[in-house]
């Protein structure tokens, strides 16, 4: 995909900012500032608080500090986020918006950590169509519960999915190390046997997700995925499968029957709204140090 650079004043292009103002995205920020007395490229994590013509106020909700020399000059910097667009009921797209801006000041909170920096926003910035959904990596202490097991048959009732998931568990005791995590779907070590099913355009994998961030009592996300093929990633153990999720559990719905969304131009929601707390996704690839 090409990246198109449009001017900040074109119709529609300063909404941008305004945009990620009032859906508080997250806003990753790497720049040149003093820091412990000397300059020091950091990258900062936060959200647009005000923005005001080309001037806006970015508040920091966690950093990085880089290790090596600074490469940057002292008080630019370069900002990236991604905005949702429903192009229709069906179909979700996400823009990256990457620039240059100009560090106007800092301003430190309690215990003299960084709490707002003032940013000059630049009259041109970059644009480039993302992947649907940002990739999370997931390590095991993220799931307080993840498996997945191969079904001929989707589970009818919840005795039926309940008893799949203890037979999963039964034969897999560990949850399932998953290498990364989106709204679209996962990259899960899978063992020889489950890993080497052919590819369908069928589901033939039962995905189930319970996060450690989610209170306990809550239900887990369950999911129908086919296998997309193998990631790059390696495992200690099976295979790197990607799996891409195409019907989600309707919990609502589903009573006496087991009631299945289609997420398969979308995503799951639900999952999108619990990575969006996670700053480690790995979609910004231009600011990438």
């Amino acid at each position: 995909m090409l990246d198109s650079t449009f001017s900040l004043w074109n119709s529609g292009h300063f909404d941008a900012f305004a945009t990620a103002l009032r859906q508080r995205v997250t806003v990753r920020l790497k720049c040149c500032v003093r820091w412990e007395g000397k300059p020091t490229d950091l990258i900062f994590y936060g959200r647009f608080r005000s923005v005001e013509g080309r001037d806006a106020q970015f508040l920091i909700r966690d950093m990085k500090v880089l290790p090596d020399k600074p490469k940057g000059y002292e008080g630019n910097g370069e900002f990236f986020f991604c905005l949702e667009h429903e192009s229709s009921p069906e179909m979700v797209e996400r823009v990256g918006f990457q620039g240059t801006a100009i560090i106007l000041g800092t301003k430190s909170g309690t215990k003299e950590a960084l709490r707002f920096i003032s940013l000059r926003l630049p009259r041109t910035f970059v644009t480039r169509k993302m992947r649907r959904d940002k990739r999370v990596p997931w390590g095991r202490e993220r799931s307080r519960l993840a498996g997945a097991t191969i079904v001929t048959t989707p589970p009818e009732t919840k005795a039926d999915l309940r008893d799949m998931i203890a037979a999963c568990y039964k034969k897999n005791p560990k949850a399932l190390h998953l290498i990364d995590l989106s709204a679209g779907g996962a990259c899960a070590c899978l063992p020889g046997e489950i890993a080497s099913t052919p590819l369908s355009a069928k589901p033939v994998y039962l995905f189930f997700l319970a996060p450690s961030a989610a209170p306990p009592s809550s239900l887990p996300h369950v999911f129908l995925a086919k296998k997309l093929g193998f990631c790059q990633e390696s495992c200690e153990k099976g295979y790197a499968v990607r799996l891409f999720f195409q019907k989600e559990l309707n919990w609502e719905e589903s009573q006496t029957q087991l009631e299945w969304t289609d997420i398969e131009a979308v995503g799951s929601r639900a999952l999108r709204t619990l990575l969006d707390q996670y700053d480690d996704g790995e979609d910004d690839e231009w600011l990438r140090s």
